[in-house]
């Protein structure tokens, strides 16, 4: 069986050329070389998402977690990448470690739900003992936000369901039945016991004749 990676690594060198001028691109190709561990890789996607959208909120956590890889492996390194590395990425790191660079991320973005979602999932992902807190910014529905919408709120869903911050099944629960109540229309959000039962429905219709 083919390496999904490589595969996957296949269908993206073409991307990255005709699809250049969009961030999903590499952002995507980040994701692969992450996965395939491949440092100096994962840095030109970064640099090319950069200079599409430097304020994107996807690429924040990308430019997190390449930091927390770069931090754990670089003593294995040669030299010479290590060097590459820490120079390319001055630009975007500014010296600060990953805790600070998030929590500015957090104040420059405080109007945008999406923004913030992304670095909530952050800050759960760099200390576990945060997550009530993470949880809490992301499934904030305040007016503050200028994008509370039902696209932010179900990509919140997902990554509640995802484990994105651990084991939050009441969390979730309550998120659920509060976009329910603000996007009554919406069907990701309606409670499972809302959909009618279709075959008792049709048990009853079947015993009235």
């Amino acid at each position: 069986v083919d390496d999904p990676l490589e595969q996957a690594i296949k269908f993206l060198q073409p991307l990255q050329t005709l699809a250049k001028d969009r961030i999903e691109t590499h952002l995507m190709a980040f994701e692969v070389y992450y996965r395939k561990q491949k440092s100096l890789l994962m840095l030109q996607s970064l640099k090319r998402a950069y200079k599409v959208d430097p304020k994107n909120p996807k690429l924040h956590s990308c430019l997190i977690r390449f930091y927390q890889f770069v931090q754990k492996n670089k003593t294995s390194w040669d030299p010479n990448v290590d060097q590459v590395i820490t120079q390319e990425t001055k630009v975007y790191l500014e010296g600060k470690d990953a805790v600070s660079l998030n929590k500015e991320f957090l104040e420059k973005n405080s109007n945008s739900l999406g923004a913030v979602l992304e670095g909530a999932k952050v800050m759960y992902e760099l200390d576990k003992k945060r997550q009530n807190e993470a949880i809490s910014l992301a499934t904030s529905l305040d007016n503050k936000y200028d994008d509370v919408n039902i696209e932010v709120c179900t990509d919140i869903l997902k990554s509640l369901t995802n484990g994105d911050f651990g084991g939050c099944d009441a969390q979730l629960e309550e998120y659920t039945k509060r976009c329910n109540v603000r996007f009554p229309y919406t069907a990701v959000f309606k409670p499972p016991s809302s959909e009618p039962d279709l075959h008792i429905e049709s048990a009853n219709h079947v015993q009235e004749h």
